[in-house]
């Protein structure tokens, strides 16, 4: 089953923010699922964005809580998100 993700996120620094990488944890970060992460444009700062992940789960796998992280496109800005989960 795809599962996705869908945020609206804040860039507080100066450069402009593209998602490029994402990463779903699971567990205690034991299992580390590649995710596609995708944007209409860069989140310029000071401004927000919507940023979409997704990826593919077993149906028993999408069950819990996860840690999202995505990686900007220079791979040096990393977001962290906790407490993720799917209905």
């Amino acid at each position: 089953m795809r599962v996705a993700v869908a945020m609206v996120m804040d860039n507080p620094g100066t450069a402009p923010w593209t998602a490029k990488d994402a990463a779903l944890l699971v567990g205690k970060g034991q299992d580390v699922k590649e995710a596609k992460a995708w944007q209409l444009a860069p989140i310029p700062p000071g401004g927000s964005g919507l940023v979409m992940v997704e990826t593919e789960l077993l149906a028993h796998e999408a069950r819990g809580t996860f840690t999202l992280k995505l990686w900007d496109e220079n791979g040096g800005r990393l977001v962290t998100l906790g407490g993720v989960t799917f209905p």
